[in-house]
């Protein structure tokens, strides 16, 4: 996995424009991956936006930590594509006539 993100960045800082990464960012491996590379951090001690640490995320399994994750970030891109959608909705509204 960390191959591949290699060679994507590689591939960006040259201009290349990616689409549909949210397999791969979903994928168990990517997410077994960032949990690693998170322990490791000694940034990992200070809390997030949630007010946890690493230390509240060590006691759940690996399963349990790659369920979660996946849950969060299906759920960030179902909120995402629902704003998207009103915010289409809304344009559309704006430019039909209603006299």
């Amino acid at each position: 996995m960390q191959h591949r993100l290699d060679n994507l960045y590689a591939q960006s800082v040259n201009g290349q424009n990616f689409y549909n990464l949210m397999k791969w960012i979903r994928s168990d491996e990517n997410i077994r991956l960032a949990y690693r590379n998170i322990k490791r951090n000694t940034g990992s001690k200070t809390a997030g936006t949630d007010k946890l640490t690493i230390e509240d995320v060590k006691c759940l399994s690996v399963e349990e930590v790659i369920l979660k994750v996946q849950n969060m970030l299906q759920n960030a891109w179902t909120m995402q594509l629902d704003q998207a959608f009103l915010f289409l909705g809304i344009s559309i509204m704006s430019t039909v006539d209603l006299k």
